[in-house]
């Protein structure tokens, strides 16, 4: 099995990425499960950095002092990638990683060989002790954390897990052209997902947890109001542009909700000022999507 891995970073010393010290502590594992492994670091900070890990396989640098996001940081990988390698894995600064999950990566790569409908592995993954993905894709774009005693092929529905941790096949990437530009950092990976149960495709899921910093389970240490209106601006063109008008009426009431909860959560009007202007701006624009390009 040949593996390509992308870590994109931002702000963060490489060395010091709690997912660059997870592949480093287990690299040698890592370079002997699978017959070909290369480590591709995408670093989206304003600076350039000095790579100083060493590997037992190669790695590549690349710096984008742009910080164009995560789009371009796949598709880079892909581009690398998708003549030489059946799969790859995609991976943030802060997911913690262990030989437990590279060993059933492993097994799981073996298992789907022989079933073609399955094209992306994912972990089950925890912020603390909640679980938040993968997870059911319900009526109106709710998401609900599937049965954490679940493993193998996902055969129940729609499903949706985060992008890092996500493992896809090349060959799956190629029949959808890349990944989407559009969502060049926020709802990406809802729409690779979405792209996954569209096009009939499987999702296996592997029988292990691992721990992962995710800012909107946490609004006190990693969100702030500037970078919960790309969140919410970029989820509301995923739900015009993908959902129906049924759907949307009720993500309106949502947001609506969520504008009171976040400021009784937080204390912070700029969350709820956002909603607020979101949901004016989307019924401004009639549930169209290509008039809400204005908002932010």
């Amino acid at each position: 099995m040949k593996i390509f891995i992308v870590v994109a970073i931002y702000k963060e010393e490489i060395q010091n990425s709690i997912t660059v010290k997870s592949i480093v502590e287990n690299n040698i594992l890592i370079g002997s499960l699978f017959n070909q492994v290369e480590l591709l670091i995408y670093d989206n900070s304003p600076a350039p950095q000095k790579l100083e890990i060493n590997l037992s396989f190669p790695i590549i640098y690349y710096s984008d002092i742009n910080n164009g996001g995560l789009s371009p940081a796949y598709n880079y990988a892909y581009k690398l990638a998708k003549s030489h390698y059946d799969w790859i894995l995609f991976l943030d600064q802060d997911t913690e990683l262990n030989k437990e999950y590279f060993i059933e990566l492993k097994n799981a790569m073996e298992k789907i060989n022989i079933n073609n409908d399955a094209v992306s592995i994912i972990p089950k993954m925890f912020h603390d002790k909640t679980n938040f993905s993968p997870a059911q894709v319900k009526w109106g774009g709710i998401h609900r954390p599937i049965n954490m005693k679940y493993s193998g092929v996902y055969k129940n529905g729609e499903l949706m897990a985060i992008g890092s941790g996500m493992v896809l096949k090349t060959t799956f990437i190629s029949s959808i052209g890349g990944f989407n530009k559009l969502f060049w950092l926020d709802c990406l990976d809802r729409w690779v997902f979405l792209s996954i149960y569209r096009l009939g495709k499987k999702c296996y899921i592997l029988p292990i947890k691992l721990n992962h910093q995710l800012s909107i389970l946490d609004f006190s240490k990693y969100m702030n109001p500037k970078k919960y209106l790309n969140q919410i601006y970029y989820e509301a063109l995923f739900m015009l542009m993908y959902k129906s008008l049924a759907e949307n009426i009720f993500y309106l009431i949502r947001i609506f909700r969520r504008s009171f909860y976040l400021f009784y959560q937080t204390k912070n009007f700029g969350y709820s000022k956002y909603s607020l202007l979101l949901i004016l701006a989307i019924i401004k624009s009639k549930f169209n999507s290509n008039k809400l390009n204005n908002f932010i």
